[in-house]
This record gives structure tokens, sequence and C-alpha cells, in this order.
């Protein structure tokens, strides 16, 4: 994860000083703060967090129900959300895809649950616990997953 901040940081600065990048990875590599990870070892995200928090703008994808799959191509069936927990909340909706700023919100009664910590899935699979507004700016809801197309 430091190399990956790192190829960031030189894209950034050497590269494309004037330009904006858009870097898409695992929700695991791009989340702020380690302190909730099992691992606590720092994410690609911590460390573009601490260099460049001003100009950095983090999204997460959640999904509700569906068939994804693993890395080595294995389809898995995406689990039920966790009652009370971030995709049961986000499922209420009826929109297929749905985009939640987390970074512009005030205070108040209804958007309590981004600044604590709430019950979700990982990899819309493993149950974890996270503090959105800590870990993301922003997160994109899909209410329905397939798997790629292999050929």
């Amino acid at each position: 994860d430091a190399g990956m901040a790192d190829n960031v940081t030189w894209l950034h600065e050497e590269l494309f000083p004037d330009r904006k990048i858009m870097v898409w990875a695992h929700n695991f590599h791009v989340q702020h703060h380690a302190t909730e990870l099992p691992s606590g070892a720092p994410t690609m995200g911590s460390y573009l967090a601490q260099r460049h928090r001003s100009e950095l703008y983090t999204i997460r994808l959640f999904m509700y129900w569906g068939e994804a799959a693993w890395n080595d191509r294995t389809l898995y069936n995406v689990t039920d959300p966790v009652p009370g927990g971030l995709e049961a909340l986000l499922g209420r909706t009826s929109a297929p895809a749905s985009f939640v700023d987390l970074l512009g919100q005030g205070a108040s009664a209804g958007t309590a649950w981004m600044s604590t910590s709430i019950a979700t899935k990982s990899w819309g699979y493993y149950n974890d616990t996270i503090t959105p507004r800590r870990q993301y700016d922003g997160i994109l809801f899909v209410d329905e997953v397939h798997p790629p197309h292999y050929r």
C-alpha cells in the first residue's frame, strides 16, 4: 500500500501536476484510517489522506444483493445485510444505485450514522464495522450486482 501511495503521489506531483487523477482500487486499499482495521496496517488511502487530504475524495462501493466474484473468479452470493447495518439502511431506497456524499453533510439526526460505528459487509460477504466518515468521503451503493462475464 505504501508503494501504491508513492506511485499516486508521483503521478500527482511529477507527471500530472495540474490535472485531476482518478484511482480505482478495492475498498480496503482506499480507506483512510487503519485504526479500524484488524491488522492496523496503513493503507494506500491512509497515506494519501496524510499527504493530499485537501485534494482527495474517496468513494466506497457497497452492494445489497446479487452475485459477485472473488479475485480468482469464483462466484459467490452477496450475503444478507446486518439488521440495522449500513446496507440495510441504504437498501431502503428503491433506486438501483445511489450516491451519498459523506464529506459535505452537516451533523443531524438523519446523518448520525455517518459518524458512528456501524455494521457493514466487506466484499458484500464478511461482517465488518466501520465509521463511514472516518474512512470515506462518499458512498456508491448498488442495489443488485452481477459478476463479470469471463471469456
